[in-house]
């Protein structure tokens, strides 16, 4: 690389030698061989007037001398010119790289104020996307909560439109309502027994912590009954009667009516459930 800028640095400044010297390269030969001319007819003339030997003689005399002389006035004429000519070569070309180097600097603050102007029409461009994208979060901030209570409100629908098509479960009371005296004069007692749902048929099972007699039951309000007469469930289950009603059904308008008397001086504690 460096041999190639030496080359143009050399060519540089021989072109300028040859123009500072007013002349080109063919006046600068036609100049050499002018001069050479003169030492050939010297020599030629010493030729002529005392020959060969008195030329050669004489040349070997004249030689040395005159090519030093020679060499000295080159020196002395081109030496300026020529380190002249260096000097402007490597300052045109210091010259030249300057302004190239200028003219990139001025090309690169030219860029630099484009980039700049783009860049900030691009922030203020983010600016106005950050803005928009803050609005739209927000509002997608109030829609997520409306569509979560939304769904949270029909989640409570669905829930109590469960609940309402869900059967109510099956619920069951008892009431005290009269107490007596049977024909034997054992002391009785009439009960209630109530229920939320239609039902048929039904068995009903009566447990008491005593002995009971004579227990009856049916639904109210009613003479023509199908089922089974009230019996005790035997040994394994003292105390306990049950009976059954096949029709009419167990509604919560016709209660079941539960009659029982006892030879205790105490009543019975009695417990009443449908199987």
């Amino acid at each position: 690389m460096w041999l190639h800028h030496l080359l143009n640095l050399l060519a540089s400044a021989g072109t300028i030698f040859f123009t500072g010297i007013g002349n080109t390269i063919a006046g600068w030969l036609i100049d050499a061989g002018f001069a050479v001319s003169f030492a050939v007819a010297a020599l030629h003339k010493k030729k002529q007037e005392n020959g060969w030997l008195s030329m050669l003689a004489h040349w070997r005399e004249e030689y040395r001398p005159a090519a030093k002389f020679a060499l000295w006035c080159c020196l002395v004429f081109y030496g300026p010119v020529v380190i002249w000519s260096v000097v402007k070569a490597v300052y045109e070309d210091h010259q030249y790289f300057v302004n190239y180097v200028w003219k990139h600097k001025a090309a690169d603050k030219q860029s630099a104020a484009a980039a700049a102007i783009t860049q900030d029409g691009l922030n203020g461009q983010i600016s106005d996307l950050k803005a928009k994208c803050a609005g739209l979060e927000g509002a997608n901030g109030v829609m997520l909560d409306q569509n979560r209570d939304q769904q949270n409100t029909i989640n409570k629908c669905q829930e109590d439109a469960i609940n309402r098509m869900a059967p109510e479960p099956e619920r069951h009371s008892i009431e005290e309502i009269a107490v007596g005296k049977s024909l034997l004069g054992h002391p009785t007692k009439v009960f209630v027994y109530t229920t939320n749902k239609t039902i048929t048929p039904v068995v009903v099972v009566v447990s008491c912590d005593s002995p009971i007699d004579e227990l009856q039951g049916a639904i109210a309000g009613t003479t023509a009954m199908l089922g089974t007469l009230a019996a005790p469930m035997g040994p394994q289950l003292p105390n306990t009667w049950s009976f059954s009603i096949a029709s009419p059904a167990w509604t919560p308008d016709t209660p079941i009516t539960i009659q029982f008397s006892y030879a205790e001086k105490e009543a019975p504690k009695c417990l009443f459930a449908r199987r």
